[in-house]
């Protein structure tokens, strides 16, 4: 088996920040008996009524058996009817093969592109010889990437940071190369699976039946596996979950969410609205870029509610990363739990053996579960 994820409520001031690690009330029960919902991740059935797991989800090898990949709604912007070819270079096929002989290059023009906003140029390339990639904005020149091509198929992924509104990206090779799946992907500094020209992707997320979600008391836990966990300052983008307590405002975009948890420059945004109420950052997860991105991180979220005072923390692989005490109003009853989105970004990465609990996790049991090197139905027996 394995989990699921988790969403918390709450509108309010910021208090202070207070090291109540481990205080929080005595729980209840045990493991076993405060396990509230899980998902394994295994497969794309989902484990109880009203959960739904969207088509569009990749299975990956996990921490334990199979996991999800959670990505973002790809464009990919390299197309074929706006590439400009030379000396002979082809593109063409749903697979975006650029074909290059000797001397050809391609150049992908985009007139309109954000200044300083990182993108992502990323392809599948073998032959012989040399591959230069450069990009052409801001009235300069710059060789972003030189590659060796051999008879092995690899993957390159090169981000691309415009310094002008307008871009020119060239590829060349000195020898005949074959480029696979060329991709270029607007608004993000590493590459998502691949997805071809004039054709979006559709949302990932995982919906849970909102009713699981107790605003006053609670623990998501859940293992993340990530391209940005190595990152350092120039993370954007990535959502972990979201509540929502009333449907979408026009105009009004986020006030209507109870809490959702995002990654913004390389810290954890824990982040409440309410009727009333602006965002409160908090939770910076100040060692974040210090995180290995080829391996699995365990996450877990606590919360608990009491006389006004909202107590909340993440741990990350069974150590306190931040924690944080605000007064605050309960909103409504949410209307919907998603995880793997919040608020227009996605996890962009790979989720497993997600569980929500009825309470908050002791840092003994978070340890245990853990160290366990078992899914969490196993670990906590």
């Amino acid at each position: 088996m394995k989990k699921k994820l988790w969403k918390m409520s709450l509108t309010g001031v910021s208090v202070s920040i207070a090291a109540w690690y481990g205080i929080f009330p005595v729980h209840a029960g045990t493991l076993q008996e405060d396990l509230k919902f899980y998902l394994s991740c295994d497969d794309m059935t989902p484990p109880v009524p009203g959960c739904r797991i969207q088509s569009s989800i990749r299975l990956r090898p996990g921490k334990f058996g199979k996991s999800f990949l959670i990505e973002r709604r790809t464009e990919n912007s390299a197309s074929p009817g706006e590439t400009i070819l030379g000396n002979g270079a082809v593109l063409q096929g749903t697979d975006n093969i650029l074909t290059l002989p000797p001397n050809g290059f391609a150049a992908l023009p985009f007139p309109q592109i954000k200044p300083g906003s990182e993108n992502c140029l990323s392809f599948l390339y073998k032959g012989s010889g040399r591959i230069t990639v450069e990009l052409d904005s801001g009235n300069e020149k710059t060789t972003l990437a030189e590659l060796t091509a051999s008879g092995q198929e690899r993957h390159a992924a090169i981000t691309v940071i415009p310094k002008g509104d307008s871009a020119t990206l060239r590829i060349r090779s000195d020898q005949p190369v074959i480029l696979r799946q060329l991709m270029f992907d607007r608004d993000i500094p590493f590459a998502n699976t691949y997805q071809p020209p004039g054709q979006i992707r559709n949302v990932d997320w995982i919906v849970i039946p909102p009713q699981l979600f107790d605003r006053r008391s609670g623990a998501f836990a859940c293992w993340i596996k990530a391209p940005w966990l190595n990152k350092s300052s120039t993370v954007s983008r990535i959502g972990l979950l979201s509540v929502r307590w009333a449907k979408t405002t026009k105009g009004k975009v986020g006030t209507n969410h109870l809490k959702w948890i995002s990654l913004w420059n390389g810290k954890i945004y824990d982040a409440n609205r309410g009727k009333d109420s602006s965002a409160q950052p908090s939770f910076q997860l100040k060692d974040l870029e210090q995180k290995n991105a080829d391996a699995w991180h365990h996450f877990v979220f606590n919360w608990n509610y009491a006389d006004g005072i909202l107590k909340a923390e993440i741990l990350v692989d069974g150590k306190l990363a931040d924690s944080k005490t605000t007064r605050c109003i309960l909103n409504p009853e949410p209307i919907d739990f998603i995880v793997g989105y919040a608020v227009g970004y996605y996890l962009n990465g790979q989720m497993d053996d997600i569980a929500l609990f009825k309470r908050p996790l002791t840092g003994e049991e978070v340890r245990k579960i853990v160290s366990a090197g078992k899914p969490i139905p196993e670990a906590i027996r």
